[in-house]
């Protein structure tokens, strides 16, 4: 209808131009015996350049007619516009409404629990997918009695996440999850088990019904196996903290031969306990976390580069007890946050850091206040990134604050503040592209067999 309208418009400004320029021509003739501009033909129908009178007809329509109704129409759907304008104003109103009576429900705390999963010691939560169905593996570390204890991997069933495997371990402290060749394997860093830390750490495959165990990796008090790919090619970092007499041991790079992880690099370390593995620019950079050496908390952590066969050293960063590093970009610019747990004053409240790249190094832009910090997750919502700790102690209580930060444009900005019991990690993730958050807690005062939670963010209250 609309594309007829428009003929039709063209149309008569035609006619209004031709009309102009006849009736000049009819006027500069006057006397010279020219004849009207308009007029009806042997049928009846008005043609251009006949004798004048009547309607003007355009194959047979009546062309005034067609024009009126088609302005009607235009007046008739400017008034619906008009009726649709003021309704989306009013739905956007409404809209405002319930989100401010959502909020105010919610109030400083945007997010809502909504599962609870009995854990035993967990230090490590871990999300990923399966065929698009989100799964969660949790390293239970020590049940109260025994470093023996069961690890799980739980399968989000529609309303909530089931359990769906349980994997015994020793003394786990972290899965990481990665694919190869399209298939999801999991590797768990194993510490130690209650009398040596010289033991495997293991390697998993997705069957297509459960994860079996496809390789063991001697470890010495392993605290983290964190994967990454380089060309296509998987690989992991292990970050051992020490074997039974030293903190200064090395740390293992492998490398995916085909078939198994085999060593690629040992790098020397000091009380390793977290590889972060980012990329600037194409190049791939490995973070580590140096806790404690034997003498001091007060130490150099490291950040190698990828030189093509090999990860060299490019930046030294001092640290205080540091336990994790977290990597992650705003505005294309590479960050890393620094989780510090303690001082060698014995002090666990103290600053945690986030850098920024400059081009050439990580230069430190802000620091934050944190409880014994174990770790640090970064995530989205809207396009804007945010910051969640794992605060473990603050010297005296294990239940202590974690806390959410936003970006604020310059600078993380505190959000809110979630109970927890010695969290030692969060896992980000979505469900039908909603935001979820899910932490472990360690222990209490009392015991070690306590719930750790996911929770889901109510994201239109964090903008």
């Amino acid at each position: 209808m609309l594309s007829r309208v428009l003929l039709l418009w063209l149309v008569w400004l035609a006619l209004v131009v031709a009309a102009g320029q006849a009736l000049g021509a009819a006027w500069a003739g006057r006397g010279r015996g020219l004849g009207a501009y308009v007029g009806r033909n042997a049928e009846g129908d008005l043609v251009l350049g006949a004798a004048a009178g009547g309607r003007v007809l355009l194959n047979g329509t009546d062309a005034v007619g067609e024009l009126r109704a088609a302005q009607a129409l235009l007046q008739a759907q400017g008034g619906l516009l008009k009726a649709q304008a003021g309704l989306l104003q009013m739905q956007r109103r409404e809209i405002a409404a319930m989100r401010a009576s959502l909020c105010a429900v919610v109030g400083p705390a945007p997010t809502v629990e909504v599962q609870a999963i009995p854990t035993v010691g967990a230090y490590r939560w871990t999300a990923f997918q399966i065929n698009g169905t989100p799964h969660l593996a949790v390293a239970n570390f020590f049940d109260g009695s025994t470093y023996h204890a069961t690890s799980s991997i739980y399968r989000w069933g529609g309303a909530a996440f089931e359990r769906v495997q349980d994997i015994p371990t020793v003394g786990a402290l972290g899965w990481s999850a990665f694919e190869i060749n399209g298939v999801a394997h999991l590797a768990l860093a194993s510490y130690w088990d209650g009398t040596n830390v010289i033991v495997n750490s293991s390697i998993y495959k997705w069957s297509g019904v459960n994860f079996v165990h496809i390789q063991d990796i001697l470890t010495s008090g392993a605290v983290d196996l964190a994967a990454f790919e380089i060309g296509g090619t998987s690989f992991l970092a292990a970050a051992n903290y020490g074997d039974n007499s030293t903190l200064q041991v090395n740390s293992t790079i492998y490398r995916w031969s085909g078939s198994a992880f085999v060593k690629m690099q040992d790098i020397w370390s000091l009380g390793a306990v977290d590889w972060e593995p980012f990329e600037i620019n194409g190049t791939p950079y490995l973070a580590v976390a140096h806790f404690y050496y034997g003498a001091s908390y007060k130490i150099n952590s490291a950040i190698y580069q990828w030189d093509g066969t090999e990860f060299l050293p490019k930046q030294a960063i001092l640290s205080q007890g540091a336990r994790g590093w977290a990597a992650f970009e705003i505005n294309e610019t590479p960050y890393l946050a620094l989780a510090n747990s303690r001082n060698d004053a014995g002090s666990y409240l103290v600053d945690s850091v986030i850098y920024r790249w400059n081009g050439a190094m990580f230069l430190p832009v802000q620091d934050i206040p944190t409880a014994g910090a174990v770790s640090w997750t970064p995530f989205q919502i809207n396009g804007t990134t945010h910051l969640v700790v794992a605060n473990q102690f603050d010297g005296s209580t294990h239940h202590v604050n974690s806390s959410i930060y936003r970006w604020g444009g310059a600078a993380f900005e505190h959000v809110q503040d979630i109970a927890t019991d010695a969290a030692s990690s969060w896992a980000a993730f979505e469900i039908n592209d909603m935001p979820y958050l899910a932490v472990t807690n360690m222990q209490n005062a009392s015991t070690h067999k306590i719930n750790s939670v996911v929770y889901h963010l109510i994201a239109t209250c964090m903008i």
